[in-house]
């Protein structure tokens, strides 16, 4: 499993294992989905995958070279965060993994919502965390305005 692999140095050239954000080895990528510590298995998820080939992007350790982790991580085309999770960002969310992404508009949101999803931002397997939220409660439908800045998650 990308970033949650004991042995990736193994099977990886210039992999680097996860030390942080999580139980190594346990089947599940841990930790907050935005974390920008470069050992947590969230982060090094991105380096694994890239590494493997199935995602573009600096393949380099994020925890050396003199890598700016902030540069390092993928970016939505608003300049928003993406990240991959296996805890859940809404505590008792059904999901195995959870892929998340910030500072996306209220209108913009909307649209996710609905093209995936059922349209309402607190159910469903796509819901709504104000901006800049790394998890807790998902919005209420009155609260999402298109000019807001808000976090999407999606549950699979």
């Amino acid at each position: 499993m990308p970033g949650d692999d004991p042995g990736v140095a193994n099977r990886l050239a210039g992999a680097v294992r996860a030390t942080s954000g999580g139980s190594v080895g346990n089947g599940r990528i841990e930790g907050l989905w935005n974390s920008t510590n470069p050992t947590d298995e969230t982060v090094l998820f991105w380096q694994h995958v890239r590494l493997a080939n199935l995602a573009t992007g600096d393949s380099r350790s994020p925890a050396g070279d003199g890598i700016n982790v902030q540069d390092w991580l993928p970016r939505n085309a608003v300049g928003g965060r993406i990240g991959v999770t296996g805890t859940p960002p809404i505590a008792g969310w059904a999901g195995t993994f959870f892929i998340c992404q910030d500072n996306l508009a209220g209108n913009f949101a909307r649209q996710i919502d609905i093209a995936m999803d059922d349209g309402l931002p607190g159910s469903g397997t796509v819901r709504l965390l104000p901006g800049g939220a790394a998890n807790g409660p998902a919005i209420n439908q009155a609260d999402l305005i298109d000019s807001g800045i808000y976090t999407v998650c999606a549950a699979f």
